[in-house]
């Protein structure tokens, strides 16, 4: 039998009837993420720290299983696990690549886990970080299943001029 396609045959003996009828009813889930910079307690500077929060839920109607988390730290970032909260939820670190397996969400239920970065020294161009979150069921709006934050990092371009500030010689 073929996924979206009625069975030719019902069990009886006439293989013309079919006394069956596919709906098509699915589960369907809403989940949402969300990831912000927290600027405020963050040094946006080469050598400094980022904090990200990332708020998920799953707007219904039904409750979604096997729901999983992913983030990966770009390049000019590494995660900072020891400044890292990832509340009741155990992370899998490969490399730059964050897997957080959530499991089971109940509707209307909003969680949240934090990520610390340690921003690499010779970093001065802007970063963006992304969060991605999937479930089994059939999503009804996959819009909100990313989000990214911009870290826009704080330089500063020094110069420095020295004169002699004298027109000719100077006597030692």
């Amino acid at each position: 039998l073929e996924i979206n396609s009625e069975p030719v045959d019902d069990g009886d003996t006439d293989n013309n009837t079919n006394f069956s009828v596919d709906f098509g009813v699915v589960p369907n889930i809403d989940l949402e993420i969300t990831k912000t910079l927290d600027a405020a307690n963050s040094s946006l500077v080469g050598g400094g720290q980022a904090f990200f929060d990332i708020d998920f839920q799953n707007n219904g109607p039904l409750d979604a299983t096997n729901v999983v988390i992913n983030d990966v730290i770009p390049t000019g970032m590494t995660i900072d696990q020891a400044n890292s909260d990832f509340g009741t939820f155990t992370p899998v670190i490969n490399g730059q690549d964050i897997t957080v397996t959530v499991g089971s969400l109940a509707v209307a239920t909003p969680e949240s886990i934090r990520i610390a970065v340690t921003i690499d020294a010779g970093q001065t161009a802007d970063l963006t970080n992304t969060a991605t979150i999937s479930g089994d069921e059939i999503e009804t709006d996959d819009t909100n299943n990313s989000d990214d934050a911009l870290v826009g990092l704080i330089n500063t371009d020094l110069s420095i001029a020295k004169s002699d500030n004298t027109t000719g010689s100077v006597v030692a």
